[in-house]
């Protein structure tokens, strides 16, 4: 999961989003059509968060997304010098990202936990029920066919709600009795298991905080579930009843309906309580679901694609890399293996060297991640500026004494792609590429794997 990558779902929520919130406003719609924008908001995200993972079970899929990936990180043609990122940023914006995200997913936690705790101290407060309230919850429960016991509880409210998982509490009135009509229409938020969908809908937010739109969404579809309850009840109550149904609606309507975590009857604002009095009086509510689902089939086009690169990305590093472009174009003049000795006897050159004028490109052989850039590798201010990619599989490759560099720690490459310049920072001779090639951290030689290497001539040092 790359910086780029978690930008890029970011913005691709945000306008699958904004795209389902502002269809949605031409007509009423049922709650599947916001369940499923929610659902294609996060879609995104969600497999840049797994795309590590899906990669690994994916590689063929990085291959033919190739095209659209390069329109979003698209490759140097060699000779052509990449723009250069300052030799000494060290900052790992996929990191950062990551945590920016994470922290507001966890001020977004503490904002929900805070609303359940309240309404937990809120429950304790209420009594039993006595027991010919009861027995007619049960009887209206038996009338809408749920099956599961309902903890029915009394507080002083005016209007009631409904709250629990696995075991659903009724909070009624103690100062009124309540009619029927609302009592059809709690009991069908618990035969709808909305108590499930509203846990759900606050998982989402939490991970699609920094979506505005996200919460548009769920409070449409949170009007949308009191209409589907609406109609639940009048037709356990008989449509004739509509009009004294909705008198009970609008009755209830300047009460409050409890804590957010709750499921309540009652309803404030004013755009709400209109649609929900027109849908319980008109015989034939105006919803479109077809239009809908052609709609969210039309953002699936947005999605998709986003969710598609971001397992393309990682699928590209999950099996052997496949080393297909050249680094650099310049002349070898030190191979890999053993060298001129030194003060403490023989020692080992461990990549290779390839002389080349100053400014040349340095191009990625494959698909990889950049995992170091910067100076002082490994603590050694010697190896002047270097790059570091990994390939996945225990690959990676090391260009040392870089004149600078055109990516940063983080960042996804593909095999072509202009990383650097040559040049001759830390202690070098001239400027020249030394480049090497890890697998499982052992060096093996560099011309053995890169196209494009040629061994040293036997007059080179």
């Amino acid at each position: 999961m790359s910086a780029v990558g978690l930008g890029l779902a970011f913005a691709a929520s945000i306008a699958i989003a904004a795209i389902a919130w502002g269809f949605g406003q031409r007509e009423m719609r049922r709650e599947v059509y916001w369940v499923g924008a929610l659902t294609l908001a996060g879609l995104p995200v969600l497999i840049c968060v797994l795309s590590p993972f899906l990669g690994a079970f994916m590689p063929t899929i990085a291959p033919p997304l190739e095209p659209v990936a390069n329109l979003i990180a698209p490759r140097f043609a060699p000779g052509i010098p990449a723009l250069p990122v300052a030799a000494s940023s060290s900052i790992r914006w996929d990191h950062l990202a990551l945590a920016l995200w994470i922290a507001g997913a966890a001020l977004r936690a503490a904002i929900e936990l805070r609303r359940s705790l309240a309404l937990h101290r809120r429950l304790r407060r209420t009594s039993e029920a006595d027991t010919a309230t009861r027995k007619r919850v049960a009887r209206a429960a038996r009338a809408l066919g749920i099956a599961v016991e309902i903890d029915t509880r009394v507080d002083d409210i005016r209007s009631p709600f409904v709250s629990g998982l696995g075991r659903p509490v009724l909070v009624l009135s103690q100062a009124c009795e309540t009619s029927d009509a609302v009592l059809a229409h709690e009991l069908a938020h618990v035969r709808r298991r909305d108590s499930w969908a509203r846990l759900a809908a606050r998982l989402t937010g939490m991970a699609l905080w920094f979506n505005p739109f996200v919460f548009l969404i769920e409070r449409e579809r949170l009007l949308a579930s009191e209409i589907a309850c609406d109609r639940i009840a009048l037709e356990t109550l008989g449509h004739g009843r509509a009009r004294s149904y909705a008198r009970s609606l609008l009755d209830a309507a300047c009460a409050n309906s409890g804590p957010q975590a709750a499921l309540g009857f009652g309803v404030a604002p004013k755009k709400a309580l209109e649609m929900r009095i027109r849908s319980i009086l008109s015989p034939a509510p105006k919803t479109r679901t077809a239009g809908g689902m052609v709609a969210l089939a039309a953002l699936s086009v947005l999605a998709v694609p986003v969710a598609g690169l971001q397992v393309a990305e990682a699928a590209g590093m999950a099996a052997n890399p496949d080393f297909t472009s050249p680094v650099v174009q310049g002349r070898t003049t030190s191979r890999f293996g053993p060298a001129a000795p030194g003060p403490d006897g023989p020692r080992l050159h461990g990549g290779q060297d390839i002389a080349a004028p100053t400014g040349t490109p340095v191009t990625a052989p494959a698909s990889g991640r950049v995992t170091y850039a910067g100076s002082a590798y490994n603590g050694q201010e010697s190896w002047g500026h270097v790059v570091e990619i990994d390939h996945g599989g225990g690959w990676t490759t090391v260009y040392a004494h870089l004149h600078d560099f055109a990516v940063a720690p983080g960042d996804p490459v593909r095999a072509g792609q202009a990383i650097a310049r040559v040049g001759a920072s830390g202690v070098a001779t001239g400027p020249h590429l030394h480049v090497e090639v890890r697998r499982d951290g052992e060096r093996v030689d560099p011309a053995e794997h890169l196209p494009g290497l040629a061994p040293a001539a036997p007059s080179d040092g």
